[in-house]
């Protein structure tokens, strides 16, 4: 440590705590910590507490029932230093609010059950307190490849998932009348920048225009709409570019503009689509009809690669290699056939704490344990 460094190590010790909890998540606003956070207002906690949410974008939109008492700063601003160095609290979901002095508290509330093997880019911090886990199963996984040791863990399953125990919203206004409507939430794959996997196509299976009219004319026979949420780093444009009337895509911006939420808009929904992204786990709580497209499963698994044992933990969900695959899983929402109920059923609880709705209740109630003890 050079003498630069000593010194504003022994400066910050100077700096006094204060009676801040910070919330992150990405995007903002969002996920697990925007349900904790909405409990913790409900409870008037942000009158005993000062709340800052730290927020990754500069141009995020603050949602306009925020109480005004509630700060949003930008994370990597100095301000936003200022805060991370003297809040005694922190709470976050994707982009690690670690702590960074002795004596502040950190929870990371998690981003989903691990499924891919991303223990080269993406490891909890050493100076994290604690961390959620959506259940004990869950918790095995999460600890082995996030690289934690699971004493950190609280095991109280994840706030997002109380949606799926409520009743679903109606999609009707937003996208008109189908007897079926099925989400597709692709992970990443090449990507526009950054880091990505050894799969050479966009979206598997829509690479070809032959592929996507074949499988737009099914839907319209059977009236089923799909609804494709790419990633947003992911390059979509060839597909907008055929104009397919059963086919739709939404980012971020469609759940913001019309105030429904990413898992909402999942719960609403008459079966999923994914591949290898976590959100399998908690779409379980539906018990609806899942489908996971495999084609490039091979390529996915050379790189970034999957979890030891997936094939057992992704049993609940139909292996979708071709569009004949996926003709036949769309034939069969359509008919209400459904292959995989009780072993999806018997996965539910193995990967979630429970479906009764109340994690988020279960989590506030730990952390004012933590409030109240510190």
């Amino acid at each position: 440590m050079n003498v630069s460094d000593f010194a504003k190590s022994n400066i910050k010790k100077l700096i006094p705590y204060r009676n801040y909890i910070l919330f992150e998540s990405s995007p903002d606003f969002s996920d697990n910590t925007l349900c904790v956070f909405q409990e913790m207002v409900n409870r008037d906690l942000h009158r005993k507490y000062q709340f800052i949410w730290m927020q990754n974008f500069k141009n995020s939109t603050v949602p306009d029932w925020f109480p005004k008492n509630i700060k949003c700063v930008h994370r990597h601003s100095k301000l936003g230093r200022f805060y991370r160095n003297t809040a005694k609290y922190m709470i976050s979901c994707n982009d690690f609010l670690a702590s960074i002095r002795d004596g502040q508290y950190s929870l990371f509330l998690n981003h989903g059950t691990a499924l891919k093997t991303t223990s080269e880019f993406y490891v909890l911090p050493e100076h994290m307190t604690q961390v959620l886990a959506a259940s004990d199963e869950s918790n095995k996984l999460t600890a082995r490849y996030f690289k934690y040791d699971k004493s950190k863990s609280i095991v109280l399953g994840f706030p997002r998932n109380d949606v799926f125990a409520q009743s679903p919203r109606n999609l009707t206004p937003f996208f008109g009348n189908y007897s079926k409507v099925i989400s597709w939430y692709p992970t990443y794959r090449h990507r526009t920048n950054g880091f990505g996997s050894a799969s050479a196509n966009e979206l598997p299976l829509l690479y070809s225009e032959e592929n996507a009219v074949a499988l737009n004319n099914k839907l319209i026979k059977d009236n089923v709409l799909i609804i494709i949420k790419p990633h947003p780093a992911q390059d979509v444009s060839r597909i907008k570019k055929w104009n397919l009337s059963n086919i739709l895509l939404i980012n971020d911006d469609f759940f913001r503009r019309n105030q429904i939420s990413s898992y909402e808009f999942l719960n609403a929904c008459d079966a999923m689509i994914t591949d290898y992204s976590s959100v399998y786990y908690d779409y379980l709580l539906c018990n609806k009809p899942i489908g996971a497209v495999w084609e490039d499963i091979e390529e996915y698994l050379q790189f970034p690669g999957l979890i030891d044992n997936y094939e057992y933990y992704m049993g609940g969900a139909e292996k979708i290699y071709t569009i004949e695959d996926m003709i036949g899983f769309v034939e069969r929402v359509a008919k209400e056939e459904d292959v995989l109920y009780e072993k999806r059923n018997q996965l539910k609880l193995l990967m979630n704490y429970s479906d009764d709705g109340q994690n988020t209740k279960r989590v506030v109630d730990y952390i004012e344990t933590v409030l109240n003890n510190k």
